[in-house]
């Protein structure tokens, strides 16, 4: 016998014996829990990955840790289900086909709403099944027959019932605020906006008195939102201005008379010390507008087009016109000086596009709705699919409270691939309150979009998937260990909980 020969009967090969075993395992159903068993149940929920890619190392440490713990109940006797599951990812899903679909001269618009989703879903399966058989060779013990993606029609039905208890209880609202803006993928979080150090130029604008008495100087690094001012702000403690405060001044361009503020949250030492307050377009101004009674003038539209406030320059793409309205205002002697600057400049996570703070209508969530959720846990006010008990630890309850603290952002963005949300009655005509057949349609009834696509609330309602999943599992730990089911409960599964959803089958 060679010695390579004896050397590969003795050398352990991880790749030959570790799928081998997996696949006895899978077939045999060691990993599936017991229809019919006496055992106590345990319960727990792999957080869905993305099915936007491939498995990273975070992902195999957390299935790792999971892992331990579900092969350890086993053997202590336990009917365990570590229920599986795949997420839609709506943003991340519909880039990545879109630019698919970008290679071969189409887009989602061109191509219509089912004939993309049919794209979509072909490249889930593809991507998906990548993902779970990763999670089969780090050896994961997932009942594979129950696995689930978050847009199947019961989890989607889930998601609408989520946000009709919320909406009802008033956790949830929509209305106008100012979000992280990228004109390519809509509204995002603050942690989905990387900042980049930038090499850019400090414009010193020249705006007239409307007494003709003189002028003020303003710096801004954004010049082309100036068509949105609606106020000059100085420091109430900054002698230069003290004897301009309350005068007015005259937009160049514009010609629209806006007033001089006095506000703390002007930095002296920033350019000249007066600054534009373009309270649509910046969220520092955003606040001085609100506490000022200002106007908000949003000069350009979702897709960074300048609007008609932009008077010549309307249906310029924003970043373009620049340099178009930099050379405008020099010809009329509007600009004082031009120096360069070092900022940081906040770009989209998922395509680099500058981003633009934006006003837009969008949904949001109660500032109480965490400490409320996690107290009601902690005194076992709640209740879940089975009736049974929740097993909540002080850090579960941590991890609630950080998840749901995140801003949830959510404009309007142009999505195919989410679940469509209805929102359309008032809280007194709430669906909780409304017959069985009204609620149906208001389920089944998108909420109106400015672009005729289909909206929905953004980070919220992949939260709510999370939940719906987290449901399904313990609707089929119910049935197959009865009503006295405890439940290791996510901090994804609070909301799920208080809300006293039944699970959607």
């Amino acid at each position: 016998m060679s010695k390579d020969s004896k050397d590969s009967k003795t050398t352990y090969d991880p790749a030959q014996v570790e799928s081998a075993y997996y696949a006895i395992w899978e077939k045999r159903g060691y990993f599936e829990p017991e229809s019919a068993s006496k055992k106590p149940p345990f319960c727990v929920m792999l957080p869905p990955p993305n099915v936007t890619g491939r498995l990273h190392i975070g992902h195999a440490l957390n299935q790792t840790l999971i892992d331990i713990i579900a092969r350890y109940k086993r053997m202590d006797g336990y009917n365990v289900l570590w229920q599986p599951g795949v997420d839609h990812a709506g943003i991340a899903t519909q880039t990545i086909v879109s630019k698919q679909l970008a290679k071969e001269g189409l887009s989602k618009e061109s191509l219509g709403r089912e004939a993309f989703l049919k794209r979509v879903w072909e490249w889930k399966e593809q991507s998906g099944s990548q993902i779970l058989q990763q999670m089969r060779s780090l050896g994961a013990s997932c009942a594979w027959n129950r696995t689930r993606f978050t847009m199947d029609e019961g989890l989607a039905n889930c998601v609408k019932d989520v946000f009709c208890r919320l909406y009802d209880e008033g956790f949830i609202f929509r209305g106008e605020y100012m979000v992280n803006w990228c004109t390519n993928d809509g509204a995002l979080s603050d942690i989905e906006v990387e900042h980049h150090d930038n090499k850019g130029h400090l414009y010193h604008l020249r705006y007239p008195l409307s007494d003709k008495s003189g002028a003020i100087i303003v710096a801004t690094t954004r010049p082309e939102t100036f068509f949105g001012d609606t106020a000059v702000m100085v420091h109430p403690e900054d002698s230069r201005y003290a004897h301009l405060i309350g005068k007015k001044v005259i937009l160049p361009l514009v010609g629209r008379e806006i007033p001089i503020i006095a506000d703390a949250a002007v930095d002296r030492e920033f350019g000249s010390g007066a600054v534009k307050v373009t309270p649509a377009h910046d969220p520092n101004d955003y606040e001085v507008g609100k506490r000022h009674q200002l106007p908000f003038v949003v000069v350009f539209d979702f897709k960074g087009i300048l609007n008609a406030h932009a008077g010549d320059f309307a249906g310029l793409e924003r970043l373009a016109a620049r340099e178009k309205i930099v050379a405008k205002l020099q010809e009329i002697g509007a600009i004082e000086k031009i120096e360069e600057h070092n900022n940081q400049v906040g770009r989209c996570y998922r395509c680099g596009n500058v981003i633009e703070p934006y006003i837009s209508k969008h949904g949001s969530c109660a500032r109480n709705l965490p400490m409320t959720l996690s107290r009601r846990a902690m005194r076992g006010d709640c209740s879940t699919p089975n009736n049974g008990k929740i097993i909540i630890t002080r850090g579960c309850a941590s991890c609630a409270i950080g998840a749901l603290a995140v801003s949830f952002g959510g404009g309007i963005e142009s999505l195919f691939f989410i679940a469509n949300v209805g929102m359309s009655l008032p809280r007194k005509q709430s669906p909780q309150a409304a017959p069985n057949a009204a609620r149906t349609r208001l389920l089944k009834t998108p909420m109106c979009s400015t672009h005729g696509l289909a909206p929905h609330f953004g980070r919220l309602a992949r939260l709510a998937m999370r939940m719906a999943l987290l449901a399904r599992a313990a609707s089929m730990t119910r049935t197959i260990c009865g009503d006295s089911t405890p439940t290791l409960c996510s901090s994804r599964a609070l909301i799920f909980c208080f809300s006293g959803l039944r699970a959607c089958s």
